[in-house]
């Protein structure tokens, strides 16, 4: 189950990420960019299973070009400018850029999540852009009568086959012959 970008921005966004990564220190994070998702186009950035993740605490900024319209939110990090990179937060090698990251934090039910990118705010700016995030649901375990052993599965004929209610006292209604059939209110004629 995935975290993933989708672009449904008329541009191309390209998306950096900060994340727990307990290889780095003093600070446990690593930071990495720039993912490119065409419009129209949804990215995996990762394929596992966000409840396994150490953390479900990471944020995340997007734009559409250095130093264009942005999503953004009001953490500030420092990442390079227009250049892909993968490096431990503290390592501020070659970021000549600060961009205000939007964090997020993953429920404990989630096993995938989606942002999807609407449209960009203002660039240089805190607080910019629309996005929605799409959380994915792991599928659900197998119901105990789901087994082939089960009384309820197909070889088997269910109990309810010969149901004491198909001789129901009501087939005999005794209204089937109401008083009201004879309405001085019908006069038969139907049209």
């Amino acid at each position: 189950m995935p975290l993933s970008f989708q672009n449904a921005y008329t541009e191309t966004a390209y998306v950096a990420l900060l994340l727990f990564d307990s290889g780095c220190s003093p600070d446990p994070w690593s930071k990495s960019g720039w993912y490119r998702i065409e419009p129209n186009q949804t990215v995996e950035i990762f394929g596992t299973d966000l409840r396994t993740l150490p953390t479900p605490n990471w944020a995340w900024f997007a734009d559409t070009g250095a130093d264009g319209p942005s999503w953004s939110g009001d953490h500030w990090y420092r990442v390079p400018h227009n250049a892909a990179f993968n490096k431990c937060y503290d390592d501020d090698t070659d970021c000549n850029a600060v961009w205000a990251f939007r964090a997020v934090t993953f429920s404990p039910d989630w096993s995938g999540f989606t942002i999807v990118l609407m449209g960009p705010g203002a660039a240089d700016r805190g607080e910019q852009g629309c996005a929605w995030g799409i959380p994915e649901y792991p599928p659900p375990p197998p119901r105990h009568d789901d087994h082939d052993d089960s009384p309820w599965s197909s070889h088997h004929d269910a109990p309810y086959d010969d149901s004491p209610y198909d001789d129901s006292p009501y087939d005999d209604s005794p209204y089937d012959d109401s008083p009201y059939d004879d309405s001085p209110f019908d006069d038969g004629d139907d049209g």
